[in-house]
């Protein structure tokens, strides 16, 4: 993937994680504290998914644990959404 693509697939992806980060559920603010901490995880996921994603590809040296972040990461995010209710 060339660098221009990958830097558009990390912001995109970095967007979806900030925009999780920064919203609110304004009709249940109070009683949704568990969600909005579910939320948090998910989003920090989501921008370390991003992060991966970018120096997957922008990458020029060679490291034994970068082919294993990306999965590792989405593999978490997947274990978040299952575990919720």
């Amino acid at each position: 993937m060339k660098a221009s693509s990958t830097y558009a697939l990390g912001g995109l992806l970095a967007l979806g994680g900030a925009a999780l980060l920064f919203h609110q559920h304004l009709d249940h603010q109070n009683t949704m504290d568990i969600v909005n901490l579910q939320h948090r995880f998910m989003a920090l996921t989501s921008l370390f998914i991003a992060g991966s994603a970018m120096a997957d590809g922008i990458a020029r040296t060679t490291s034994w644990i970068r082919p294993f972040l990306l999965p590792s990461g989405l593999m978490l995010l997947g274990v978040q959404l299952v575990m919720n209710e």
